[in-house]
């Protein structure tokens, strides 16, 4: 939700949504000209792949956010960011989490300023 707020807030696209990966079905994926930001610590998690496939199916570009380099996902991507937090060893994974939110805080900035160096 942080980076769909984000993006909202900076305007980076006409359209921003957030949706859990677990409840994504092909009816939640835009039809044209949209992306998906996938975003998951393991770079295996099922949903998220699952996501990531089904977008990939239906021409989206498909973006992701991984800690795990080499990871499914990873490969299964053609645009990424590896967070390189290393391993965690705690439940809470605070630093895959401070990670992700600062490299999505980054990508929103990255697009916002492609948006506005092409006149939007």
């Amino acid at each position: 939700l942080y980076g769909a707020k984000l993006m909202r807030a900076l305007d980076c696209f006409d359209t921003v949504t957030a949706i859990d990966a677990a409840e994504v079905t092909p009816d939640d994926l835009p039809r044209h000209h949209g992306g998906l930001l996938a975003i998951s610590q393991s770079g295996e998690t099922r949903d998220v792949f699952r996501s990531v496939r089904e977008a990939e199916a239906q021409g989206m570009t498909v973006f992701s956010v991984v800690n795990a380099v080499g990871s499914l996902i990873a490969r299964t991507t053609r645009l990424g960011v590896y967070l390189n937090a290393g391993r965690e060893n705690a439940v809470a994974s605070t630093k895959a989490f401070t990670s992700q939110v600062t490299a999505l805080a980054l990508i929103a900035l990255w697009f916002r300023q492609q948006r506005e160096d092409s006149g939007e």
